[in-house]
């Protein structure tokens, strides 16, 4: 893995990013702006992470250094996310698309610096039945349980590669199916392979 190569894309893509956000309070009143500028912070969102998925689970010279950038990232695209929700109150994906709603909800999803937020976004999809893909809502609500300090429903979340603890183990895989998500069985063997250091 080159780290300095992966980081200086992701850098050239916030640079670019910053140049041109603007007043988003304004910007947000377009829809075509909205969707642009999420797909931008998604890409920067997920260039950071692949960084990420390949480090060794060990501790080695140089990872603070890594999982810091990679992370450093999370505050700016909340903080944007959050002025667009201050105009729409979610990116709903009857009025913007699916996909903006998708990257939308991964940056709410990767808020971990700032959990309340994250809560308050679950509450408000829980009020929009259809505007949030029921997997993602699975998701979300796992990420906010483990961040509470409480057993997950989905099995989502991982500690490397184990999942952090489930209420009701026994079911989670109808829980799973219920939401489009596939079996624990099937999703730990992904998340062991995408997790193999490069």
């Amino acid at each position: 893995m080159d780290f300095e190569l992966r980081k200086r894309r992701v850098m050239s893509l916030r640079t670019a990013f910053n140049q041109d956000l603007g007043d988003v309070h304004v910007n947000a009143q377009d829809k075509g702006w909205v969707r642009s500028r999420l797909a931008r912070m998604f890409a920067i969102d997920q260039g950071a992470r692949r960084i990420m998925n390949h480090l060794p689970e060990n501790p080695f010279p140089g990872r603070k250094e890594i999982t810091d950038f990679v992370f450093s990232f999370d505050p700016d695209n909340t903080r944007v996310l959050k002025q667009m929700l201050d105009v729409h109150g979610w990116i709903r994906a009857s009025q913007f698309g699916q996909l903006a709603s998708v990257h939308a909800w991964t940056i709410v999803q990767h808020a971990d610096h700032d959990p309340d937020f994250q809560e308050q976004v679950l509450k408000r999809l829980e009020t929009m039945p259809g505007e949030c893909a029921p997997d993602a809502y699975a998701l979300l609500h796992d990420r906010v349980q483990v961040g509470k300090g409480l057993p997950q429903l989905y099995g989502s979340q991982f500690n490397g590669t184990e999942p952090q603890p489930i209420a009701d183990p026994e079911n989670v895989d109808a829980r799973r199916l219920s939401v489009g998500l596939d079996t624990m069985a099937e999703y730990t063997v992904r998340i062991s392979r995408l997790r193999q250091p490069s």
